[in-house]
């Protein structure tokens, strides 16, 4: 069965600061977690990765808290191949196939482009850069993992306009965990895929993204 996931309105939240934010998401976003595994020479049983989302106008709000015994941060830029680090992606499409990918590493390096395929992308522009919000932390004591709160303005990336209703628009999309670098390379997703070896940009395994 195909997954789907119900994208709470949070009216207000454009005014709240990071910890307010993280609140809120928290008590009313809509919460998941990323379970399947598709590859099973790089299954891990103690990473844990939970997700809170929601969304006001063209915006959407997401709170990645991942626990994980090895934590790798070496890339600070944006487009930066962070994928290699610990990292954590999310991908929505609209109806005509054309994708977003906004992945992060624990310093808030973003890795974004869009497109149809994983080839022929278009990487954002230093614009959606300047829109996009990206918090993100460590947890303190021995508890092992991090955080990444991000604010991801979809019509700053192009993939609709300032104008449109979220909730009268189709989108699928995917939510992921990786870390290619990594002493124990994972690959952990929100809905599964079905191919031979790990690969993220398989729009065709996406799930139906509902924007209430």
């Amino acid at each position: 069965m195909a997954c789907s996931l119900r994208i709470p309105r949070l009216p207000g939240v454009r005014q709240l600061d990071l910890q307010a934010l993280r609140s809120r998401l928290l008590a009313e976003g809509e919460h998941g977690s990323l379970q399947s595994q598709s590859w099973e020479e790089f299954r891990v049983d103690d990473v844990e990765v939970k997700f809170s989302i929601g969304y006001a106008y063209t915006t959407v709000y997401l709170l990645f808290e991942v626990h994980e015994p090895e934590i790798r941060a070496t890339y600070r830029n944006h487009l930066d191949p962070v994928y290699r680090d610990s990292c954590v992606e999310f991908f929505i499409a609209d109806a005509q196939g054309r994708y977003l990918n906004v992945e992060c590493n624990p310093f808030g390096a973003v890795l974004s482009g869009i497109g149809t395929g994983r080839g022929g992308r278009t990487l954002m522009e230093p614009e959606f850069f300047g829109k996009l919000q990206v918090d993100t932390s460590l947890y303190e004591g021995n508890e092992s993992g991090w955080e990444a709160l991000l604010r991801i303005p979809l019509d700053g990336a192009g993939l609709v306009k300032s104008s449109d209703d979220l909730s009268r628009l189709p989108f699928t999309g995917n939510l992921y965990k990786c870390g290619d670098d990594l002493q124990r390379p994972h690959y952990l997703s929100w809905s599964p895929i079905g191919t031979k070896q790990p690969d993220f940009h398989q729009s065709a395994y996406f799930g139906s993204f509902t924007f209430s």
